[in-house]
């Protein structure tokens, strides 16, 4: 199958094509250049979810998901990549996570689903600023 969406949008900011290559392959390149991703929540919230439920399942799965990645993944910097977790960057600091904390925003910036320029070179620049290329 093909990358769509946030799979797309990441891997295009991070520069690795997708073309003809099997997911292992393109996994095994975006863990080569020392990066890692992870979700607050496990599942994915039910699509009639409204704005305020899913601030409070975030909300809810916060505090695990911090333990997860202090203690699992060990991370260098961790680079939030969705404007949803906006509320939650009090909590989301270089002292909850023990690292720097960027904002480097992947969500869709066109009806077509696509990155926008200033998204991916602001991506880029926050995946450069912590040693990672």
């Amino acid at each position: 199958g093909s990358f769509e969406g946030e799979a797309a949008r990441l891997l295009s900011a991070v520069e690795i094509p997708a073309a003809g290559k099997s997911r292992e392959a393109i996994l095994t390149e975006f863990q080569k250049r020392g990066l890692l991703l992870t979700h607050i929540m496990e599942c994915a919230p039910e699509s009639s979810s409204d704005a305020a439920s899913l601030q409070a399942l975030l909300a809810s799965q916060l505090q695990a998901a911090l333990v997860r990645v202090r203690r699992s993944l060990k991370p260098k910097r961790v680079v939030v990549i969705s404007h949803h977790l906006d509320f939650l960057m009090p909590q989301l600091n270089e002292s909850s996570l023990g690292c720097p904390v960027a904002l480097a925003y992947l969500d869709a910036t066109s009806h077509s689903g696509s990155l926008g320029e200033h998204n991916q070179n602001t991506f880029r620049q926050a995946l450069s600023a912590s040693g990672v290329s």
